[in-house]
């Protein structure tokens, strides 16, 4: 019989209630339990899953005073899944082999780790059986932006903190001069939400734009499915958070350049990247 489990410490420690060490952004912790459900949908049976380990804890969001903690907790249910001391059992009991090996073993767990390098390709045509199974496993406080409107509006996703630790942030030019640009062409003084891990300070010539406003709905997964359901987005390059939006409410996104990424195979056009100087 196999299993199948969503291996979310690729490093640090397990202990099947908490992960400790390095904490990954939610959209790739996301990748590996998307990858993991549509093989076990697709060649086995999702009953066989074993709930992933969502909550972490790492020194480095602590050390570096990030407004995004990553603890993740309270996120989700896990009572679709195997889970508790059956999960244990399993995990400690049963050999394990990353997903893309063969193996003949009778009982085994196969495990699907975070993967930078195949990103949504392993289920980019299955958003759909993923964005019902998101929205099961859920929990119900934080599907709230789901029901928020936000007609008429545009949104931003501005991605600073460990990004800019690593000079990795877009330019907040690039959202003023996108937004500034799109408004003269609608002519139309459209509002427009931010949704954002920066300071206020660092959003200044964005803030004090005319009908511009932050919003959050309380967690990153909140977030995630807020800007899901919003009409547009204006979003940072590199980032998972704001992938998995588009991925999952497939709006027009404009990406600045060097970030196209093809995740809408059925409207291309949908997905812009503007180019220097475009």
């Amino acid at each position: 019989m196999e299993y199948y489990w969503p291996k979310l410490s690729e490093k640090g420690i397990d202990t099947g209630l908490i992960r400790i060490g390095y904490a990954h952004g939610l959209g790739n912790l996301l990748n590996a339990w998307a990858r993991c459900y549509v093989y076990a949908h697709k060649n086995g049976n999702v009953k066989n899953m074993i709930a992933p380990t969502w909550p972490q804890f790492s020194f480095n969001q602590w050390r570096h005073n990030d407004k995004d903690k990553r603890l993740y907790a309270n996120l989700f249910t896990n009572k679709y899944y195997i889970n508790g001391l059956r999960k244990q059992y399993i995990l400690n009991t049963y050999p394990k082999f990353e997903a893309s090996e063969t193996d003949t073993t009778k009982k085994q767990v196969k495990t699907f780790e975070i993967d930078g390098k195949s990103g949504f390709n392993a289920f980019l045509n299955d958003h759909q059986l993923i964005y019902d199974e998101l929205i099961k496993i859920t929990n119900p406080k934080h599907k709230k932006g789901l029901d928020f409107d936000f007609s008429n509006s545009i949104c931003m996703h501005i991605r600073f903190g460990d990004f800019k630790r690593y000079s990795r942030s877009t330019e907040l030019s690039f959202f003023v001069n996108t937004l500034t640009e799109i408004r003269q062409k609608l002519n139309s003084n459209l509002k427009c939400y931010i949704f954002s891990d920066a300071e206020d300070e660092e959003l200044r010539d964005l803030l004090k734009m005319e009908n511009v406003q932050r919003i959050s709905f309380g967690s990153s997964i909140a977030d995630i499915l807020g800007l899901s359901n919003s009409k547009v987005i204006i979003a940072s390059k590199g980032s998972t958070f704001n992938k998995w939006a588009s991925f999952l409410g497939r709006m027009p996104i404009i990406f600045p350049e060097s970030n196209f990424l093809n995740l809408y195979y059925d409207t291309p056009e949908r997905e812009l990247t503007l180019q220097k100087d475009e």
